[in-house]
């Protein structure tokens, strides 16, 4: 209806022959001012009352003749507007796009079990087994994935190249045979995803290509690539206590070392190797002689309690007791006496041994914990744990016909919408 009201507002614009011939009989039926005043009531309404033009048949039916020829012809490029796109991408599924597989590969990265003691939830976290560890370490693995680093880690292992410029593929998917290091980074990221499940903790890996055994390779290489990573990930942090254990391990057994020799030195010049049990023997021995002198000496004191002078035991049993007093006060001497005296012996010997127990106590304790921090590293220690294998589906996963028809006539059909609303204002402004 508005179009037929536009067409008639535009016919009526028109000037034709008779509206011309009707507009002087009008102005020829106009009466005088002196015609006006002597004019009847009635006639003066029939004089003033509008008339309606008369519309030439023959441009009417040439202007509806253009005017329906232009509509189709706009019909028919709307039309196309929208069929074009989705012809085209027909085309392009059907008989040109090289079909891709896909590759799904599902993995978390865990570190080594604590011990059943470290139950709460600080150990937890500290040993990097808890949740936050876990999302720290998937997420980096996530990047890692993504990163250039990476795709040259994967060059290492794989013919990437190779595998991505397919000379039987179509252009828009291949990887040029000369292409640079950054488009082959541009098409390792369009063919290698990776996102990350924070409720499981599981990172999803999707590899594409060309064959089923392809994507399958690419995958696996990847997922060596990445426990490569989760492993250095803590590296230097582990390499720097091992280090600094062991420097601790070899100060101990350097302290230890110097306190033996410095005990077989003073072993060496004192002719001793134990002070202490000498004093032990030279109590023994003194002991031993002063229970014979009181043997002697009760010995003595009968003989000279009968009276008789001239016994002939008397006399040995004085050189006896003599004797024995003799021996006993040199061995007190060499207890008690100065300069090399058992005495200063035990002092110097104590406080070597001493220096040597401590030293020897404290390359146990280094000993110890080098062996916790050889334990703490392999608990610290990440790995992949492949929760689903990668195993290519043998469906292509690329093109994807109904999707890529149904893109195609949503966009035809808004250019086409466009293209009409474009046009329908600048026909209205060139009207105007």
């Amino acid at each position: 209806m508005t179009s037929k009201k536009i067409l008639i507002g535009i016919l009526r614009a028109l000037p034709s022959r008779s509206s011309k011939k009707k507009r002087k009989a009008k102005n020829a039926l106009v009466p005088t001012p002196t015609e006006s005043a002597l004019a009847t009531p009635t006639e003066s309404a029939l004089a003033t009352r509008p008339t309606t033009p008369i519309v030439d048949p023959v441009q009417f039916f040439e202007l509806r003749r253009v005017t329906r020829r232009r509509s189709r012809v706009l019909g028919l490029l709307a039309a196309l507007t929208a069929v074009l796109p989705v012809l085209a991408v027909a085309i392009y599924v059907f008989l040109i796009a090289t079909p891709m597989y896909t590759t799904e590969v599902r993995f978390s990265i865990r570190g080594s079990e604590a011990s059943s003691s470290a139950s709460s939830m600080g150990s937890m976290l500290a040993s990097g087994g808890g949740v936050l560890g876990g999302l720290v370490d998937g997420y980096a693995a996530r990047d890692f994935i993504a990163s250039r680093d990476a795709m040259v880690r994967l060059q290492s292992r794989v013919d990437l190249r190779a595998l991505l410029a397919h000379p039987d593929a179509d252009p828009l998917v291949r990887l040029p045979a000369d292409a640079t290091e950054d488009e082959l980074y541009d098409a390792y990221r369009t063919r290698v995803t990776a996102r990350y499940n924070m409720m499981e903790q599981i990172v999803v890996l999707d590899v594409q290509a060309f064959s089923p055994p392809d994507s399958e390779t690419i995958a696996r290489a990847l997922i060596e690539v990445t426990e490569e990573f989760a492993d250095q990930m803590n590296l230097r942090a582990r390499t720097d206590a091992l280090k600094a254990s062991e420097a601790e391990v070899g100060n101990a057994e350097k302290r230890a070392a110097d306190a033996r020799i410095e005990m077989a030195r003073w072993r060496d010049a004192n002719g001793i190797v134990d002070p202490t049990a000498d004093v032990t023997m030279i109590n023994g021995l003194i002991g031993q002689l002063e229970g014979q002198l009181t043997g002697s000496q009760n010995e003595l004191a009968a003989i000279d309690a009968t009276g008789a002078r001239d016994h002939p035991r008397r006399r040995s049993l004085m050189t006896e007791i003599q004797t024995t007093k003799d021996r006993i006060a040199e061995l007190r001497r060499r207890l008690g006496g100065a300069g090399s005296a058992a005495a200063n012996q035990i002092s110097r010997f104590e406080a070597l041994k001493i220096a040597q127990e401590y030293a020897e106590q404290n390359l146990t304790a280094a000993r110890q914990s080098l062996d916790f921090t050889r334990r703490a590293m392999l608990r610290q220690q990440k790995y992949v744990a492949v929760v689903a294998a990668p195993h290519a589906d043998g469906r292509p996963s690329y093109p994807t016909p109904f999707t890529s028809l149904l893109a195609a006539g949503i966009i035809g059909i808004g250019l086409s919408f466009f293209g009409s609303l474009v046009f329908g204002v600048l026909r209205s402004h060139l009207v105007g």
